[in-house]
């Protein structure tokens, strides 16, 4: 059974069983490639150009081709995220960090739809949905903040002071609590959605932590990867508290290590040793295994069904 889709620099997109083996490739001979998604419903890739004019759909199921173009002007979409509107087709949100806006995104009729724009009101460097299908959460390089902007209204409905700039933001299972990670001071952060107002709990963390990684294996826990310790905390969704530390030694010696995907007692994670790889880490043994050689750095992986 296929379950990844790995965008690899420059232009290539290769699907991977459970096992990791690549089972399909493809590849784009035009310009760069810098997005990937998975519609939440259907049955097709969609790949966006970088500059985003040319836009790709890949059917999963025929393997048919189908490009399509924009129509007037073209926006230099820096990441994109689909969703489904209310009483609509499945659409994608489109983040333009550079003029600070959102717009919207839909494919029909071989053309590219652009709705918006949308203004966010700091440059944005991480969009992440709030899995409501109706917000988005916003984090920016350049303020100590984050904002959640409402895509039924197109407007910023809360700034909330993270105290720090935002390496990673993630959000709860249950879509109850925000996280956020800085490297800057060595934190994590949590907030209750319901209630916004009140000051988010602090908890210090290892050195360096990147990324915020949630489960539906694992819903009341979550992982923080340190970078510059090579280190994995498993902490409670709750209370942040460490339940276990572990250091990712057999990849210590690797490069652009990012982790993908936490399922059961294994995580996803890819990395540059001598070639790009992707690899999965047991938590239990602390092993990597099996090893699968990718043709190039992996910008995006997505899973296509399951967890």
């Amino acid at each position: 059974m296929i379950r990844f889709a790995v965008l690899c620099e420059p232009n290539k997109i290769v699907l991977l069983d459970e096992n990791l083996k690549i089972v399909w490739r493809w590849e784009w001979r035009q310009g760069r490639l810098i997005a990937l998604e998975k519609e939440d419903h259907g049955n097709h890739l969609t790949v966006m150009e970088q500059g985003g004019r040319q836009w790709i759909q890949l059917c999963l199921l025929t393997g048919q081709v189908e490009r399509y173009t924009v129509e007037d002007e073209s926006y230099p979409f820096d990441s994109i995220i689909s969703f489904t509107k209310e009483f609509e087709e499945s659409c994608f949100a489109g983040m333009v960090a550079a003029s600070q806006q959102l717009r919207l995104i839909a494919l029909k009729e071989k053309k590219v739809h652009v709705s918006g724009p949308y203004g966010i009101g700091f440059i944005p460097h991480l969009m992440r949905s709030l899995q409501d299908g109706k917000r988005i959460l916003f984090t920016s390089h350049t303020s100590s903040t984050m904002k959640i902007l409402d895509i039924a209204t197109g407007e910023i409905t809360h700034t909330i002071p993270s105290g720090a700039l935002v390496a990673d933001a993630g959000v709860s299972v249950d879509n109850s609590l925000i996280y956020a990670c800085s490297a800057m001071e060595n934190s994590l952060r949590i907030w209750n959605l319901n209630s916004l107002h009140v000051p988010s709990r602090l908890i210090h963390t290892g050195e360096g932590p990147e990324q915020i990684v949630t489960s539906r294996d694992h819903p009341e826990q979550l992982l923080i990867y340190c970078a510059d310790d090579a280190a994995l905390e498993m902490r409670g969704m709750l209370d942040g508290k460490i339940r276990k530390r572990i250091t990712l030694e057999g990849a210590t010696r690797h490069s652009s290590i990012r982790i993908h995907r936490w399922v059961n007692h294994y995580i996803l994670l890819s990395g540059v040793s001598i070639d790009p790889y992707i690899a999965w880490w047991n938590i239990n043994s602390e092993t990597m295994l099996p090893i699968t050689p990718l043709p190039g750095k992996p910008l995006r992986v997505v899973a296509l069904n399951g967890k």
